[in-house]
C-alpha cells in the first residue's frame, strides 16, 4: 500500500504533466486557447514571453500559473512583480485570491495580501519592482518568476532575478503589452529570442 508521501508525489506528478487540466478541472478556470498555450509553455520551457493586448485575460492566467506551479512542485517558490506595486496588489494578487477561493478546500491556505505560504520554504509572494535586491537570493529546486505587464519592469529586477535560472526547475513567465522598444521583454522577441519561447 502506498504511503501518503507516495500518493502526494504521484498526484503532483499528474499536476505537473497536465497544467491545463488542473486549471480547468481543479481551479474551475475555463482557459481559452492562448491561455492553455501559456500553461503548456511554462510547463515545457524555462523562459516564456507573452505579448498581448488589453482585456485578454493575461493577468488571470498568470495567477493560475502561480497556483499550478505551487500545486505541482513541493517546496517551490514563486516570485511575482509588475512595474508598480499597485499592479501587484490590486490586479495580479486579487486574481490569485480568486483562484484560491475556487480551489477545493485545503488545497491552499488562505493567502495574505501578497503572500501565499504553504510552508516556510514553499510559497508565492508579490514584490515591488522598486527594490531589485528583493529578487536576489531565492533558492529552491523549483523557482518561478512571473513578471506581469513585463514591458515596464525595470531592468535591474531582471538582473537580480537571473539567479532563478540556475535552479534545475527554474521558470520565467513574462507577460504584457509590448509598450516599449527596450528592456528584457522587448529583447525576448528580438535579439534574445532564441532563449525564449514566445506566444
Amino acid at each position: 500500500m502506498a504511503s501518503d508521501a507516495e500518493r502526494a508525489a504521484r498526484l503532483r506528478g499528474a499536476i505537473q504533466r497536465d497544467p491545463v487540466g488542473f486549471v480547468t478541472n481543479v481551479l474551475g478556470f475555463p482557459a481559452w486557447s492562448a491561455q492553455r498555450s501559456i500553461l503548456e509553455s511554462v510547463r515545457d520551457n524555462p523562459r516564456t514571453a507573452v505579448r498581448s493586448c488589453h482585456g485578454t485575460g493575461k493577468t488571470a492566467i498568470a495567477a493560475r500559473v502561480v497556483l499550478w506551479f505551487l500545486a505541482a512542485f513541493a517546496n517551490s517558490r514563486v516570485v511575482t512583480t509588475a512595474p508598480i506595486f499597485d499592479q501587484v496588489r490590486y490586479l495580479l494578487w486579487p486574481e490569485i485570491h480568486v483562484g484560491v477561493s475556487k480551489a477545493p478546500p485545503g488545497l491552499y491556505p488562505t493567502p495574505l495580501d501578497t503572500r501565499l505560504e504553504i510552508s516556510k520554504d514553499w510559497f508565492a509572494v508579490g514584490l515591488t519592482s522598486r527594490e531589485p535586491e528583493n529578487f536576489a537570493g531565492h533558492h529552491a529546486p523549483h523557482l518561478l518568476f512571473v513578471g506581469d505587464e513585463a514591458s515596464g519592469i525595470p531592468e535591474p529586477v531582471y538582473v537580480a532575478a537571473e539567479g532563478f535560472q540556475t535552479a534545475e526547475g527554474g521558470r520565467v513567465l513574462l507577460i504584457g503589452n509590448p509598450t516599449q522598444t527596450n528592456g528584457l521583454f522587448y529583447r525576448a522577441f528580438h535579439s534574445e529570442r532564441a532563449a525564449w519561447h514566445q506566444i
